[in-house]
């Protein structure tokens, strides 16, 4: 009750004294497999990835994740929310955040998390992909990016 009170307090401090607009943009990739196995070309769709980002205002934005992906071994499609974020940025380059985040432990988990093309290495870096290290958090965070000559930034 505590988190909704504060989302609407976030909301109203940023929506008080600037006018509501929103630009939405919706995009998406998708992860496809090729293999060779007794002289038989096969492919398969590996993961869908839709990516939806929002301006609500100069101070409020919205991100959201959803992967959708076919599980060969269950013959099922899987639907994962990867991440909901509400972001409000209070001064500057300073900014709250609340919702479903990567953790924000290194550069691999936020740059190449479902970016399989760019992947710098065959899979995901063994202490993700074991468990060790967890992909996501729910809560709330403080950040800041692009802080200073040197572009400092914490999270």
């Amino acid at each position: 009750m505590k988190l909704i009170r504060l989302l609407y307090f976030i909301i109203f401090l940023g929506l008080s004294g600037s006018i509501f607009a929103q630009d939405t943009k919706i995009r998406g990739f998708i992860d496809i497999n090729s293999s060779l196995e007794n002289d038989h070309l096969s492919f398969q769709i590996g993961e869908y990835d839709l990516f939806i980002t929002s301006e609500i205002n100069d101070r409020i934005s919205f991100l959201g994740e959803t992967v959708f992906r076919y599980d060969l071994d269950k013959n099922d499609f899987e639907v994962s929310v990867e991440r909901v974020i509400f972001k409000y940025n209070y001064f500057g380059n300073h900014s709250f955040l609340i919702g479903k985040h990567h953790t924000p432990l290194n550069y691999w988990n936020d740059s190449y998390h479902h970016g399989r093309v760019f992947f710098p290495t065959i899979d995901r870096p063994y202490l993700f992909k074991a468990g060790i290290i967890p992909l996501h958090t729910t809560g709330a965070s403080l950040q800041g990016m692009n802080l200073g000559k040197l572009r400092f930034g914490y999270d």
